[in-house]
């Protein structure tokens, strides 16, 4: 045999071992990986502390089940299907529990020593450091964010803002009244176009508006400048880019080893990276523009919050934790405040007994909409107040659940001890549709907000019924972290909804 056949020969038998040894690896590789899996799913049906609990057999064995509704976007709706199922407590992934009670909401969110703030929330902020009020997860550090964010929140800050709102609820209206399409520039009618007295006006999709009226109204409020959505569609790119990254961080916070650790996210949700990237540099440009105007009368956020000191310790906002914090006042504020109006809008348009009652409400305390502001008249439209408590709870704008996490002292939910280190919370939507606390709860009917009151079934509202019920409404959050947003999102709300 010649030398190039002798090296064929020994070539051919290193490439028959290799692929006898590649599929030795594999086979080992495969066996150990079904032995682990088992292992682990065993684990976690018979031996995990939450063994106990209901749920749908795959959340309880795997994580992914939470992560595809997210997907879904339908986690708020999967959530009170399974409440419905199941009963008040689920187990809904492996170390997972969603509890539907008042009794959750107190002990998690109004009394909440016992738990913090979940891992999940750290795939929000673009830097953890300066991580903003929602996002922290620290009690401490939100403790001092809140204290210096009150300022931002005051009574003062909300009369100066009316101005602002009233400008672009002028803007939205005549968008409304005048345009002939949903993509038409609003520029066009803002100046002294004659009114359509007893004439329709062409349909308009009132959820995409609203979306751009709410943004320009957070950009103005944060640092005095609009981005014009409403009148311009130069920008109106950017809202479709705040709704999908914060739909790829809702994904994402379902499994922070998957998508962070792993790095998943940036594999995944490329797009919706670089769209973040996109949007916080719009954001940084108009705060960095903002701040270079060292002389400006306009009280805007910026203003509020830039010499605001903590009480406590003395420590005011650096620039980045400033920049952070207009960016959730412009992401989480505009989208939560859209949904409120468009909800509250929806449902009024589909019950017009109750349109005509709030009408006749809000007529017999301003004779025009030049008197509408920010005061004791405003504060007496108890119906316009409950139409939107009503339109939150049929569809909050956080509907799923509000994670927390068991501190090492463990809580105890009723009968109920769960132990350090599980993510537990309550399903805004569920919990705001459980016939424990709404009766008819699928229905909208305001009326269940104010006692003496009589709903469709013939049940009066009393003191003690409406207490119960408020127990179990959690429009935004409860507690601490519900304190100043939400204060500023039900303001524009009830300042913007004037039918």
């Amino acid at each position: 045999m010649d030398f190039p056949n002798q090296l064929y020969d020994a070539r051919a038998e290193f490439i028959a071992m290799l692929a006898v040894a590649v599929s030795a690896l594999y086979d080992s590789l495969s066996s150990g990986a079904l032995i682990w899996a088992s292992g682990l799913t065993i684990y976690r049906i018979f031996f995990h502390p939450l063994r106990s609990y209901p749920g749908p057999l795959i959340g309880r064995i795997s994580g992914f089940y939470h992560t595809y509704h997210a997907l879904k976007k339908d986690q708020a709706r999967n959530l009170e299907r399974l409440h419905e199922k199941y009963g008040t407590i689920v187990r809904y992934g492996p170390n997972h529990i969603s509890l539907r009670s008042a009794e959750a909401v107190k002990m998690l969110y109004t009394n909440s020593r016992y738990v913090r703030k979940a891992d999940s929330y750290l795939a929000f902020p673009r830097n953890p450091e300066n991580a903003s009020l929602f996002s922290c997860i620290s009690k401490q550090v939100h403790a001092r964010k809140r204290r210096i964010l009150r300022h931002g929140f005051s009574d003062s800050a909300l009369k100066s803002a009316e101005i602002t709102i009233k400008k672009h609820v002028n803007t939205f209206c005549r968008c409304l009244e005048f345009l002939q399409n949903d993509s038409q520039e609003g520029d066009a009618v803002c100046g002294n176009a004659t009114p359509l007295l007893g004439q329709w006006s062409r349909p308009k999709n009132f959820s995409d508006w609203i979306n751009r009226f709410t943004f320009d109204v957070s950009s103005d409020l944060s640092f005095s400048k609009t981005f014009d959505t409403m009148r311009y569609a130069t920008n109106r790119h950017v809202i479709k880019i705040l709704h999908t990254t914060l739909w790829a961080d809702n994904v994402t916070g379902t499994s922070m080893k998957l998508f962070h650790t792993w790095r998943l996210k940036w594999l995944l949700f490329s797009y919706h990276v670089r769209s973040t990237v996109t949007f916080d540099s719009f954001i940084l440009e108009a705060s960095n523009d903002r701040m270079s105007k060292v002389v400006d009368s306009k009280k805007d956020f910026m203003f509020w919050l830039t010499g605001a000191v903590d009480p406590s310790t003395g420590d005011t906002f650096s620039m980045e934790e400033l920049v952070e914090e207009a960016i959730l006042l412009i992401t989480a504020g505009s989208d939560t405040t859209s949904t409120a109006i468009s909800s509250t809008m929806f449902y009024l348009l589909h019950n017009t007994d109750k349109l005509a009652k709030l009408q006749s409400e809000i007529r017999n305390v301003f004779t025009s909409t030049e008197q509408i502001q920010f005061s004791n008249d405003l504060q007496s439209c108890t119906y316009l107040r409950a139409c939107i408590n009503e339109g939150l709870r049929l569809s909050p704008p956080a509907g799923s659940v509000l994670h927390r996490q068991v501190e090492p002292s463990g809580v105890q939910v009723g009968e109920h001890f769960f132990q350090e280190g599980v993510n537990i919370g309550v399903p805004v939507f569920a919990l705001h549709h459980d016939e424990e606390y709404f009766s008819d709860p699928f229905s909208f009917q305001p009326e269940r907000w104010i006692v003496g009151e009589t709903l469709k079934d013939g049940t009066i509202i009393t003191p003690e019924s409406l207490r119960h019920s408020s127990s179990a409404f959690m429009a935004f959050s409860a507690g601490t972290r519900d304190v100043s947003e939400s204060r500023w999102r039900t303001f524009k709300s009830r300042f913007s909804s004037r039918p």
